[in-house]
């Protein structure tokens, strides 16, 4: 976590979407990024190892929120002007699952070059 002034922060955002949903890859792609200068906010990440790409990103995953929470974004590049950085280790990934929702339930998901696809959208 990397809370402060930033000199710049570059950003994509993914644009709300309603069913019926595209592709990763494709909503990566026209996704607009958008870069502020002299902002205050924070930056929160993770990093997933490449044992468990599919399930994560492998690597390191950031996004940002402004302080009035009207700019954020999945993280392109950024200059520190004066920030705190803090940092926690976890050992524990757990994911829940909608498991009473039919759509979820019943969605045929294709798999084709999905690992290669969440490479190239983040």
């Amino acid at each position: 976590k990397i809370s402060g002034v930033f000199k710049k922060m570059h950003v994509r955002m993914m644009p709300g979407q309603e069913p019926p949903y595209t592709r990763l890859i494709d909503s990566a792609r026209r996704q607009p990024e958008q870069t502020e200068t002299y902002i205050k906010g924070t930056v929160v990440g993770f990093f997933t190892p490449e044992l468990f790409h599919g399930v994560g990103s492998a690597g390191f995953h950031v996004h940002f929120a402004n302080n009035d929470r009207n700019f954020g974004g999945h993280v392109l590049d950024f200059e520190i002007e004066d920030a705190k950085v803090e940092i926690q280790n976890f050992e524990t990934f757990e994911q829940h699952f909608p498991i009473n929702d039919e759509i979820f339930n019943k969605t045929d998901i294709d798999y084709k070059d999905i690992a290669e696809e969440i490479r190239e959208a983040e």
